[in-house]
């Protein structure tokens, strides 16, 4: 979804290829240049219940570049501000 999609960019990856991906997700790799490939495109990516919007999606369309949705994720994943572009920092492997 448009996380994978802003962190592709983020990270500077050549491609995605997955095998459900949304519209947004579709959006933000067209808007970057990057080449995607998507086995089944869905309007948005569900909760686990079905009964709303992917948490994760929701953050990541609360960051506006590649950069916030990444600093965005990684406080919520792991409570960090300072994880570095490596992706580790303090011994926690992203």
């Amino acid at each position: 979804g448009l996380a994978v999609a802003r962190l592709t960019a983020y990270f500077g990856l050549a491609a995605v290829y997955a095998v459900v991906g949304s519209d947004s997700a579709a959006e933000e790799l067209d808007r970057a240049g990057i080449p995607y490939e998507f086995a089944e495109s869905v309007p948005l990516i569900m909760n686990r219940s079905g009964d709303g919007r992917c948490p994760i999606e929701n953050l990541a369309a609360s960051g506006g570049t590649p950069e916030d949705t990444y600093r965005v994720l990684v406080r919520f994943l792991f409570g960090k501000e300072d994880v570095v572009h490596s992706g580790v920092a303090k011994g926690i492997q992203l």
